[in-house]
């Protein structure tokens, strides 16, 4: 199975809109150089897989992880996330507009089922979880407003 994560220098000369920096969330993260809006692909996630989890995978099946190149790596969680992985055209996506100078974030409890390391979570939403350890660990009400955003493989296990 080959899906595609474009490398993070191929983000830089294929949409120059983005570019990384400093996080407030953590390390560093992917911030806009310009408003986004909510239709537009960011870019396609292409990659091998794997079926070892790792801080940096992406799973998308039970027992197959995607291999993050630089890409991934620097997109933070956010529990009240500005884009999610459309996994029907395996792209990024938008979940609404984007201002210019916004870090771009997606909720790591939509792609995976326990997480292979637990993190303290940094991005001061007023209903942060706190501790991002894995959908399985996610009440059933947390559950249904990701409900749009599951991959395919979590979205099964309701």
């Amino acid at each position: 199975m080959l899906i595609t994560v474009i490398s993070y220098r191929c983000i830089l000369t294929l949409n120059y809109f983005l570019r990384t920096k400093t996080s407030n969330i953590d390390g560093i993260g992917v911030f806009t150089v310009q408003e986004i809006s909510q239709d537009k692909e960011l870019f396609k996630i292409i990659g091998k897989t794997t079926p070892h989890a790792t801080k940096y995978t992406i799973q998308v099946d039970a027992g197959i992880h995607l291999t993050a190149l630089d890409t991934i790596v620097h997109f933070n969680h956010s529990c009240v996330p500005n884009c999610f992985i459309d996994f029907k055209n395996m792209v990024l996506k938008p979940i609404r507009n984007i201002t210019s100078g916004e870090e771009l974030t997606f909720h790591y409890c939509t792609t995976e089922l326990e997480l292979e390391s637990s993190f303290k979570c940094n991005c001061l939403a007023s209903n942060c979880l706190g501790e991002i350890k894995g959908f399985k660990f996610l009440d059933r009400s947390y559950i249904d407003s990701l409900r749009p955003y599951l991959s395919p493989f979590l979205s099964d296990l309701l």
